[in-house]
């Protein structure tokens, strides 16, 4: 019963950590789509302004994505090899 709850704690630990990384990732695609967005408007008004805030946005969309599908992989990746612990331990 020991080993149980020790790799459900430790699975739960790993698993909340991972899930709050995708949170931030999409917390920060929420911000490059406002950047993004920001670039346009200002696109009339204030060309190189708005060139490096819709370059910068690119640079975090991109970045955001790439996390999010790392820490994803990295959630599933997680819930195989408990599944595959507990079929062995039990």
């Amino acid at each position: 019963m020991v080993r149980v709850r020790l790799l459900i704690s430790t699975f739960e630990e790993d698993f909340r950590r991972a899930s709050e990384a995708v949170t931030n990732a999409g917390n920060v695609e929420v911000a490059g789509g406002f950047m993004m967005g920001l670039g346009l408007v200002l696109a009339p008004v204030h060309l190189g302004i708005s060139a490096l805030i819709t370059g910068s946005a690119v640079v975090v969309l991109s970045g955001a994505a790439i996390s999010d599908k790392l820490w994803n992989k990295k959630i599933r990746s997680q819930q195989d090899k408990f599944i595959r612990t507990l079929k062995l331990n039990f």
